[in-house]
């Protein structure tokens, strides 16, 4: 009796090891801009992108640094070249997305991405990211009816000769140049590709997983007559899928047979003593 108990114990055992976590890959976020086939002026459409005009997703604007002019509105929207239409963004302003990464690890990030200046001071493409409340401390408390926020810290407002004020918060880009709050964004890339598309750019964001709110940005760390582009923008996370229903049935079929077995046996054994 116990070598067909311990038999089927190890059966059983291997079943529910080999299949009670399977990793699968769930794309948490995805956005190409090609729904986005009307509303333009000459190759151009200003604003902030939402499924309402044709994108994947719902967007939002921000600003990072202190701009050459203008409002967030019109340094974040979407280009149409004649090719197909892309994400842009100009003058220390970009695109933002927001993204709940609950039951998810290994937070993956990867998009198309290119960038002209005309400046070589400038710091080009900038990507990062925000675990948490990007609204909490403030001054605003939320976003604007258009979708849109200033990140920019208090040096950011004025000429940059003072050092703190009330918009300085975890919320802020970090803006280490030009000193103040540092803010709590996590960079992943800042660089220019002198007008080349780079294709499949992926980061992992390692400090994502697992989160109720992450915030992605994308936005050009560059003056007005500069540009930067984003296309195929993808975020994907890992999750654990439970154990199938038929593994569990199969699992009882063999606990099952075990106390048939088992049933058997005491069977055979009281026919033995009363023989």
């Amino acid at each position: 009796m116990s070598r067909i108990k311990t038999v089927f114990s190890l059966a059983l055992l291997m079943v529910v090891a080999g299949s009670s976590v399977d990793a699968a890959t769930t794309t948490l976020f995805t956005e190409s801009f090609d729904g986005i086939t009307s509303g333009y002026t000459g190759n151009r459409l200003d604003g902030v992108p939402v499924t309402g005009t044709g994108a994947d997703q719902n967007w939002y604007g921000a600003r990072f640094e202190k701009p050459d002019n203008g409002t967030i509105v019109q340094d974040v929207g979407v280009q149409n070249d004649g090719a197909t239409p892309v994400g842009v963004v100009e003058d220390d302003a970009g695109l933002m997305f927001r993204v709940d990464t609950r039951g998810y690890s290994s937070i993956s990030l990867s998009f198309d991405w290119s960038s002209l200046l005309t400046r070589t001071i400038d710091d080009g493409m900038v990507v990062g990211y925000f675990v948490g409340d990007i609204t909490q401390g403030h001054p605003d408390g939320t976003f604007a009816i258009d979708r849109t926020i200033d990140l920019r810290n208090q040096k950011h407002f004025t000429s940059g000769t003072e050092t703190s004020g009330i918009y300085d918060g975890a919320w802020n880009w970090s803006v280490d140049a030009w000193g103040g709050n540092t803010g709590n964004w996590i960079e992943l890339m800042r660089a220019d590709s002198g007008g080349v598309w780079q294709t499949g750019q992926t980061f992992e964001l390692t400090a994502a997983a697992d989160q109720a709110e992450v915030w992605v940005a994308l936005w050009l760390d560059a003056g007005e007559a500069d540009l930067g582009r984003i296309d195929n923008v993808s975020l994907t996370g890992v999750s654990s899928v439970p154990v199938p229903a038929a593994v569990w049935l199969f699992g009882s079929g063999l606990l099952g047979m075990a106390g048939i077995a088992r049933r058997g046996s005491r069977k055979r054994a009281a026919s033995v003593i009363a023989g």
